[in-house]
Formats: structure tokens, C-alpha cells, sequence
């Protein structure tokens, strides 16, 4: 909604895309991570590729735009996406989410494992007078 909004506004598609991949991708935290994981140089790589191959992506797609003669003018941003797509999407989200919840529900709250017959837990104890 954000780049639509841009569009709109008279940013070309190419530029939209830019900022759509370099702003999540070059967040504060991901480069200190590269940085500390890999070392500097590894992270100067890292955000010089970004910096590199979203530019071009960029100008690849404002060529096919231009070369295509594709008429990207939005009017209204809120009719991009029809309303089953933004449905499926809502849950398939949902459903990844609980498998999610399960899965961290598991591994937090492990289950005790059940006494079976040949473990002895329907016979009564001999020690101790029967007590268990």
C-alpha cells in the first residue's frame, strides 16, 4: 500500500521497487547481525549487493514498463488485490500462525510420557506396605 500510495503520488514502478526491497533489507539490526556473524567486510558486501542489484531490478523494471507499454497508473490502490486473493491470504497468515503457536506450545510445555502395564503402573507397589 505504501509504494501504491507512492505511485500514485507520480513515482515511477521502478523507484517503488527500490524502496520496497532496500528498506527491509538494510535495516540497523540485520547489518550489525551480517557484521558480527561474518565479519565487515562481509557486511559492506552485503549492503553494497543490495544497494546494486535493487537498483538494477529497478531500472529492469521500469525498461519492461516502458518497453511493454504497460499502464501502471493507479487511480485506486484499495482495488489491486481481489477480494478472495486478500481472503486466502488472511488464511493461509492465520493458519501459519497457529502452526506456529503449536509448535512453540510443544516445545515450552513438553508432555510427560504415560506409565504403561510393563513399566508396572497397574500393579501396586510391594514396598513399603502398598504406598506408592
Amino acid at each position: 500500500p505504501l509504494a501504491a500510495a507512492l505511485m500514485m503520488k507520480g513515482l515511477n514502478p521502478g523507484a517503488a521497487l527500490v524502496f520496497l526491497l532496500v528498506g527491509p533489507a538494510t535495516n540497523l539490526a540485520t547489518i550489525l547481525t551480517v557484521g558480527k556473524m561474518l565479519g565487515r567486510a562481509s557486511a559492506a558486501l552485503y549492503v553494497a549487493m543490495i544497494v546494486v542489484f535493487s537498483i538494477l531490478f529497478g531500472a529492469a523494471l521500469d525498461l519492461a514498463v516502458d518497453t511493454l507499454r504497460l499502464d501502471i497508473h493507479l487511480e485506486h490502490a484499495h482495488g489491486l488485490v481481489p477480494a478472495w486473493v486478500q481472503t486466502a491470504g488472511g488464511v493461509a497468515l492465520g493458519l501459519y500462525l497457529l502452526h506456529a503457536v503449536a509448535r512453540y506450545a510443544r516445545r515450552k510445555w513438553p508432555q510427560k510420557p504415560a506409565l504403561s502395564n510393563a513399566e508396572g503402573a497397574d500393579e501396586p507397589c510391594c514396598h513399603e506396605g502398598g504406598h506408592r
